[in-house]
């Protein structure tokens, strides 16, 4: 029925029109009592009991008791009020006209029960002149508790939306943290990788130029008191050995780092060198590290998840024998290329699909782009263009 005042003014209404028949009190039996307790009571469930408890046909059979009581007063003791415009006991039948407009469930059961007290009304003022003229007052009743039922229920429809679209909201950017995760915890993986790869080479590079040292350094010690001219001529030599060692310990002390800033360049070599290693092609992957600043996170992470689709779609698609991965920085960029010599050629009429488009929007929530073509005589390359800083009016 409403809130609590609507529930008392309804309540306060009803009785209000039932006891405009208290004149006709001294004269009731037993049968108008008890039609007429029956009506209060019926009014009384009406308004207090919870609509949603109960169903259409218990509804229906309310109505109609409300009905067969009013009629059955107004048959018994009939009272025509100049000051109301027609029989008093059609005023009975006003609260069941605001229960049947404030209906949440608005169906077939309603409209007949609506209709059956129109009737009734039309029944009860069919001696007066216009017993259709009676109908004005409930209908305007109706039409105008209806309209304000219809708009708080779609206000509580709007609101139940609301809720049910802040929650889908919440869960998808809690995957959307778990998918970031996800992709950190990938690349962490690839960069380990990569890691156990250069402790090989740290193991074979460096190691081999520190034995090569020491005991050109012990051959050295021997010359040193007999040979001394000879003994320096050696120098340089060991100086060269030396210095291509400490290049190497530069070199790896640089893609050793822990640090996730350095993440980036280190996970995509990983990442490189499982999918060869994965798909049997022939894959190389190119940078100048000198030149290269540190990726930032997001970046790094951008670049990964587009050269993992990429090498997706050379792997699966393309029917490459081999893929050339570059990567550079231009004026405060990075650049990734990927090309490869697959199926694709000038004729093949590429189209963009739910992958490359992904590959795409991720570039641009970067503040970057993504660019495809084929090459000649055949394959595909891909190009992505980041900006190494994003400015603030793009974040």
């Amino acid at each position: 029925m409403g809130p609590m005042p609507v529930r008392f003014f309804a309540t306060a209404f009803t009785v209000f029109l039932l006891f405009q028949y208290s004149d006709r009190f001294p004269a009731f039996g037993v049968v108008d009592w008890t039609a007429f307790t029956v009506l209060l009571l019926a009014y009384l469930a009406f308004i207090w009991l919870r609509e949603r408890s109960w169903g259409m046909r218990e509804y229906a059979a309310m109505a109609a008791l409300v009905i067969v009581c009013s009629l059955a007063i107004q048959a018994r003791h009939p009272s025509y009020s100049p000051s109301f415009g027609g029989d008093i006991a059609s005023l009975l039948l006003w609260p069941l006209v605001w229960l049947v407009a404030s209906a949440h469930r608005f169906g077939k059961i309603v409209l007949v029960s609506l209709a059956a007290v129109l009737a009734a009304i039309v029944y009860i003022n069919h001696d007066s002149s216009s017993p259709f003229s009676q109908l004005l007052g409930p209908l305007g009743l109706f039409f105008g508790v209806r309209g304000i039922t219809s708009l708080k229920e779609s206000v509580r429809i709007s609101q139940l939306h609301l809720e049910e679209l802040n929650e889908a909201h919440a869960r998808l950017q809690q995957a959307h943290g778990e998918l970031q995760e996800a992709a950190v915890q990938s690349m962490r993986y690839a960069a380990l990788t990569e890691r156990t790869r250069l402790a090989g080479e740290i193991h074979d590079g460096i190691g081999h130029h520190l034995t090569s040292l020491i005991v050109q350094l012990q051959a050295l010690e021997l010359m040193l008191p007999d040979r001394p001219a000879q003994a320096a001529g050696q120098l340089p030599v060991l100086l060269d050995v030396a210095r291509k060692a400490m290049g190497e310990v530069r070199s790896a002390v640089r893609e050793w780092s822990d640090d996730d800033t350095g993440l980036g360049l280190i996970a995509l070599k990983g990442l490189v060198g499982q999918s060869a290693e994965h798909s049997g092609i022939r894959m190389r992957f190119e940078c100048r590290e000198e030149g290269l600043p540190e990726l930032p996170m997001a970046v790094g992470t951008t670049l990964y998840r587009v050269l993992q689709e990429a090498l997706t779609n050379v792997v699966k698609h393309s029917g490459a024998k081999s893929a050339v991965i570059r990567l550079e920085a231009q004026s405060g960029r990075i650049v990734m290329t990927v090309s490869d010599d697959g199926n694709y050629t000038e004729g093949s009429g590429l189209t963009p699909d739910f992958g490359m488009r992904g590959m795409r929007s991720r570039c641009e929530a970067a503040g970057g782009s993504l660019v495809w073509r084929t090459n000649d005589p055949r394959g595909l390359t891909i190009q992505a263009n980041l900006p190494l800083e994003r400015k603030e009016n793009e974040e």
